[in-house]
């Protein structure tokens, strides 16, 4: 799933950012800092933060075509 080319993002970059939060998680759970608990609540926030972040791209995307 490639997005436009002004927007520069591909699904290569979503896969990179999802990785390295996951190994994150792991690592901090590994170690004790934070418990399964605590990470998922924060996973919850972190996913629909992005949910917006994207859908509010989409808008974007989606009016700049209008305009031209």
């Amino acid at each position: 799933m490639t997005r436009g080319p002004k927007s520069g993002r591909t699904a290569l970059g979503d896969l990179v950012a999802f990785l390295g939060v996951l190994c994150a998680g792991v690592v901090l759970i590994c170690v004790g800092h934070v418990s399964p608990q605590a990470l998922a609540g924060v996973c919850v926030a972190l996913g629909s933060l992005y949910a917006a972040w994207v859908h509010r791209s989409r808008q974007q995307g989606r009016s700049e075509k209008e305009d031209e």
